[in-house]
C-alpha cells in the first residue's frame, strides 16, 4: 500500500484496479480515473472511511465471513461487524446499508462498474492472516474456557469482572441487545433483597444463574422450565424481567414461528431463556413449544437439495408466564397433556404480593436500572473455576438430589427435585463469591428454606 501527496493531502492507496486506483486520504475514501497522462483525476468519494477486513471467519474448518471495521455514517462512529460470505454475494449493498454505512448506490465509476462491484472487489483483496471460529450456539465454547454472550466472548479473571477475547465470534449480531447497569453491591441490595418477599422472585433468579451450569456439570439431560401463573398484580412480570434482568437481555415473545423460536433457542444457548405472557400466543403452539425448548433439539428439515438439514439444538432453562396452569392451557388447546410435559414445564402458582405499591414502584425501578453486571460476575466465578471445583459440585448436586429424594419415591417428583437441587448448587456457588446477599442465606444456610 504506497503513500503519496494530491493537492497538498496525503493519501494512500487502498486498492488498485486496471486503470483506477481507491485512496484514502483524511476527508474519505475516493475512486480515482487514470488520465491519459499517467496521473489520477481527484476522485469521487465513495466512503467515509475505509472498510478494514480484520479477520477471516470460520465455521468448521470452512471459510465462512469476514470480521470488517469500518464507519457507521448513520451512528457516527467506528463499528465493527461482521459479513458472512453468504451476504458478501447475495446482499452485498443492504448489508452496509444495515450498518449506517453510506455510499453513492447506483453510481458508474468506470468501465461501467458500479459501487457495488468496486466495493467488493476491494474487500475481496484483503487477506488478513488473523482466523476467527464463528459458532451459531452462545454460551460454553469448546474446552469450557470461555463464555459467549451474545457476540461479545468472556474470559475469566481473578477480578470480579470477566475480560473479553476474540478466540471465538457469534454468527449472530446481538451484543446490543445486551445491557449492563450499575454496581454487584447496588443489585444485591435494592434487587436480591427485596426478591426475598416472593418464593416465584427467587426461583426466577436462581434459573438464570442455574442455566450455564447445565453444560458446564455435564445436566444437559436436566434442560427445563418454570411457568407462573395467576391472577394479575401478583408479581408475574417481575418474575420474568428479574430473570432477565440477571444478564441484561430481553424478553421473547410467544408469538413468533417455530423456526425463529428455534434460533432464539440457539441463542440463549447455555443461558436463561425469559419468555413473555403466553396468553398472547395459541395455547397448541405453546404446548408444542415447551416440549421442544425442554427436548434440547428443533424439528428434522430437509435443504432445498432434499438433503437433511442439521438439526439445532440447545441446552437452558427457560421461563414463562400466564394467567393459567399449563394443564389449562392444554384444556384450551383440546388437546391432553402429557406426564413429560409437565415435568419439563412446571406450572408454578404465585403466591399474593404483600409489598406496598409504593415499595413495588421502587422495585421495578430498581430491575430496570440495575441489569447484566450481576450476570457477567457470576459467568466470571463459573469461568475461573477449576476442574477440581467443577467435579466438588457436582458431588453437591448429588448429594443434594438424594437428600431431596428421602422426602419421596415418586419419580416425577424426583425429577423436579433435580431441578431444584440445581438451583439449590446456584445459590450456593454464588454464596461463595458474595454475589447474593447472606440475607437469602439466614435460616440454615439455604436460600430456598428462607423463602
Amino acid at each position: 500500500m504506497s503513500i503519496g501527496l494530491v493537492a497538498n493531502k496525503e493519501f494512500r492507496v487502498l486498492h488498485r484496479f486496471s486503470n483506477a486506483q481507491l485512496r484514502h486520504r483524511t476527508d474519505g475514501v475516493f475512486v480515482c480515473k487514470a488520465k491519459q497522462s499517467g496521473e489520477f483525476s481527484k476522485g469521487v468519494k465513495i466512503l467515509t472511511d475505509k472498510l478494514e477486513v480484520v479477520a477471516r471467519l470460520m465455521c468448521d474448518g470452512k471459510y465462512w465471513g469476514r470480521l470488517i471495521n469500518g464507519y457507521s455514517d448513520g451512528e457516527r462512529r467506528e463499528i465493527e461487524f461482521v459479513l458472512s460470505d453468504e451476504d458478501f454475494h447475495k446482499n452485498f449493498e443492504m448489508s452496509l446499508m444495515k450498518e449506517g454505512i453510506d455510499f453513492p448506490y447506483g453510481a458508474i465509476f468506470f468501465n461501467g462498474r458500479g459501487c457495488s462491484s468496486v466495493l467488493r472487489e476491494y474487500i475481496s483483496s484483503q487477506k488478513p492472516s488473523r482466523k476467527i471460529e464463528v459458532r451459531d450456539l452462545s454460551g460454553w465454547v469448546p474446552n469450557r474456557d470461555a463464555y459467549l454472550l451474545g457476540t461479545e466472548l468472556l474470559a475469566g479473571t481473578s477480578d470480579l469482572m470477566p475480560e473479553t477475547s476474540d478466540k471465538y465470534r457469534s454468527k449472530f449480531q446481538t451484543n446490543s441487545t445486551f445491557q449492563q447497569h450499575g454496581t454487584v453491591e447496588e443489585w444485591k441490595e435494592k434487587v436480591a433483597e427485596v426478591c426475598l418477599q416472593n418464593p416465584v422472585w427467587v426461583t426466577s433468579v436462581l434459573t438464570a444463574f442455574a442455566a450455564p451450569l447445565l453444560s458446564l456439570l455435564g445436566m444437559q439431560s436436566e434442560s427445563g422450565g418454570f411457568h407462573f401463573f395467576g391472577h394479575s398484580s401478583t408479581g408475574k412480570t417481575i418474575a420474568l424481567r428479574l430473570a432477565s434482568g440477571v444478564y441484561g437481555q430481553p424478553l421473547v415473545p410467544w408469538r413468533i414461528t417455530a423456526n425463529a423460536l428455534e434460533a432464539q433457542a440457539q441463542l440463549h444457548n447455555d443461558r436463561v431463556m425469559v419468555l413473555d405472557e403466553v396468553g398472547q400466543a395459541n395455547p397448541r403452539d405453546v404446548m408444542e413449544a415447551a416440549y421442544m425448548l425442554a427436548n434440547s433439539q428443533g424439528k428434522g428439515r430437509l435443504t432445498k437439495d432434499i438433503e437433511l438439514r442439521q438439526t439445532k439444538t440447545w441446552t437452558l432453562l427457560f421461563l414463562s408466564s400466564g394467567e393459567v396452569s399449563i394443564d389449562e392451557l392444554a384444556r384450551k388447546a383440546k388437546t391432553d397433556v402429557f406426564e413429560g410435559q409437565r415435568l419439563r414445564f412446571l406450572s408454578t402458582p404465585m403466591i399474593e404480593n404483600q409489598l406496598p405499591t409504593h415499595e413495588i414502584h421502587a422495585f421495578e425501578t430498581a430491575i430496570k436500572c440495575l441489569h447484566g453486571t450481576i450476570g457477567k460476575a457470576w459467568l466470571n466465578a463459573l469461568l475461573k473455576a477449576s476442574t477440581s471445583e467443577i467435579q466438588e459440585w457436582n458431588k453437591q448436586f448429588h448429594k443434594q438430589v438424594d437428600f431431596f429424594a428421602k422426602r419421596s419415591k415418586d419419580s416425577r417428583i424426583r425429577r423436579v427435585d433435580r431441578r431444584f437441587a440445581l438451583l439449590s448448587l446456584a445459590a450456593k456457588i454464588a454464596q461463595k463469591h458474595n454475589l447474593l446477599p447472606e440475607s437469602w442465606f439466614e435460616y440454615k444456610g439455604d436460600a430456598y428454606k428462607n423463602a
